[in-house]
């Protein structure tokens, strides 16, 4: 009887190391056949970290990862800290981020940005979004809360999440991640720091483009607050009260983004009930000129800082931080000697960088000065040099036909900026677009549209129009700005870095096949 009970144990033993050698394989099959995207890794670098290291962990979006520097805020207040956030992580996955990060460490201060809670933020289904998070998660309990949560939190049905469940059902054609390296380190769902260059140490993007942002942002005092869609107030008020019942040390902040006027009220909206649960919460949108913010030369775009933005967030966060939070400083302790060399390496990066950054901004500045020479130049050479540069975009209509032949110099003049005799010879409308590399002409087409989408959200896209049908239009954002131009080509200049119409001009060819040029602009 013995043995025969020895036997059986044996057999139970085998098939529940059988399962868990399942269990491990199936594991490491989802982490491998997941997408790799750089937006994913510093959550799976986190993992990496020494045990109990980090005293401030920051959570959120994109707007942490290119707005916190952690190298800069341990070199100036000796602060170790680090960015858990990926691209538009939504608010409702930060409490899964909270008990992720307390598996391997215990922050003295977690921070949370609360930009994920503004309507404009807010996303209602199970793909896109979610994804970002929940790919660089772990397969257990709490990422399975967080997607439940996630799915109830906006009313969708169990289907709609079963690929976030399991999710190799999403990535199980995924055969490209067997021939990559990357997917093949990850297929623990860890990856040490040095196996991957998209980061500088501890999740920090640095931004290195640029828009100017003085037109698009609103500031404060504005009067009133909005009231919260009900799915994000829940979400909310269930994030402040799991960290008091929880005792998470928790300081809401508002990075410095180019707000819209209902941005401003949410996140009035947003304080006062932080407020009301006795929970910090630091606006830094209130403080532009604290922060010395320029909205000329530190932002991406509407949403993110550059590197200039950066450094000047964190050095007024770290300067925040040091005055109000008993916060250990680390610096000459044998242990963060490393982020010492780190600080340094960035720097040569920062500098760098920083030259190439002045250097688009110094063109834009001059675009913009050069913008006064081409409303009034009667030099076509001039014109066609300063309209062809590449912060400009050129709409173009033709609806007449021209009896006179362009010359042989203004053919090579045209053909010098890659345009064609279509435009101004020919039996047809022509309608055309030209910015940099970017051209479409037609002598056959009617009518062509499109957006410049030159910054992060619709409000500061430009819509065109370009059309010969019925009443010919050239219009910019539902303004049409075409004048009748007696067979002669009418232009509309774009400044697309502001926005602003740089120039209206109509090109003509004279009997003597020379061009001339006439400004509408400067005659209005």
């Amino acid at each position: 009887m013995y043995i025969a009970e020895q036997g059986k144990l044996r057999r139970i033993m085998s098939f529940i190391c059988f399962m868990c050698i399942l269990w491990q394989l199936f594991l490491n099959l989802t982490y491998l056949f997941r997408n790799t995207n750089w937006y994913k890794l510093n959550i799976p670098i986190f993992r990496t970290e020494k045990e109990n290291t980090i005293d401030v962990v920051l959570i959120g979006g994109s707007s942490v990862y290119e707005g916190w520097n952690p190298l800069q805020a341990y070199k100036e207040q000796g602060i170790i800290s680090y960015n858990y956030s990926v691209a538009s992580a939504p608010a409702a996955t930060y409490i899964m981020a909270i008990q992720d990060i307390k598996e391997t460490q215990s922050p003295r201060l977690f921070i949370i940005d609360v930009r994920k809670f503004c309507s404009i933020h807010w996303n209602t289904t199970m793909d896109g979004e979610l994804r970002h998070i929940m790919d660089s998660q772990n397969i257990n309990i709490k990422r399975l809360a967080s997607i439940e949560y996630y799915r109830r939190l906006n009313d969708l049905s169990i289907k709609d999440a079963l690929s976030e469940y399991i999710d190799l059902i999403y990535y199980h054609s995924n055969t490209e991640a067997l021939t990559n390296k990357l997917n093949w380190q990850l297929s623990d769902n860890r990856l040490e720091s040095n196996q991957t260059d998209v980061y500088f140490e501890n999740g920090f993007y640095a931004g290195t483009s640029h828009t100017f942002m003085e037109q698009y942002c609103t500031q404060y005092p504005v009067s009133g607050r909005s009231v919260l869609q009900k799915a994000v107030k829940a979400c909310y008020v269930d994030l402040l009260e799991y960290c008091q019942i929880n005792k998470v040390p928790l300081l809401l902040i508002a990075s410095p983004f180019a707000m819209t006027e209902d941005d401003a009220k949410e996140l009035s909206c947003l304080e006062e009930i932080a407020r009301e649960h006795d929970v910090p919460f630091f606006n830094m949108n209130k403080f532009y000129n604290d922060m010395r913010l320029d909205f000329h030369t530190d932002f991406v775009d509407t949403q993110h800082l550059n590197i200039y933005g950066a450094s000047k967030f964190t050095s007024f966060l770290a300067d925040y931080l040091n005055k109000n939070y008993d916060l250990p400083d680390h610096r000459g302790e044998p242990l963060f000697e490393i982020w010492d060399k780190k600080y340094e390496d960035y720097c040569k990066y920062e500098t760098e960088e920083g030259l190439k950054l002045k250097s688009i901004i110094n063109d834009k500045e001059q675009a913009i000065k050069d913008e006064l020479t081409m409303r009034t130049s009667n030099n076509i050479a001039e014109w066609l040099f300063l309209a062809s540069n590449s912060n400009m975009a050129m709409l173009m209509l033709r609806t007449e036909l021209s009896d006179n032949i362009l010359s042989e110099k203004s053919l090579m003049l045209l053909n010098g900026f890659g345009l064609k005799e279509d435009m101004l010879e020919g039996s047809s409308s022509y309608i055309g677009y030209y910015s940099g590399k970017s051209i479409f002409v037609s002598t056959e087409e009617q009518s062509y549209a499109g957006t410049i989408d030159k910054m992060w959200g619709p409000r500061d896209d430009i819509d065109y129009l370009i059309s010969a049908i019925n009443h010919p239009q050239v219009c910019v954002n539902g303004v049409n700005y075409y004048t009748d131009c007696n067979g002669g080509v009418f232009i509309v200049v774009l400044d697309i870095n502001t926005g602003e119409i740089a120039d209206l001009a109509i090109i003509n060819v004279e009997a003597n096949g020379e061009l001339s040029i006439h400004h509408k602009l400067i005659e209005e």
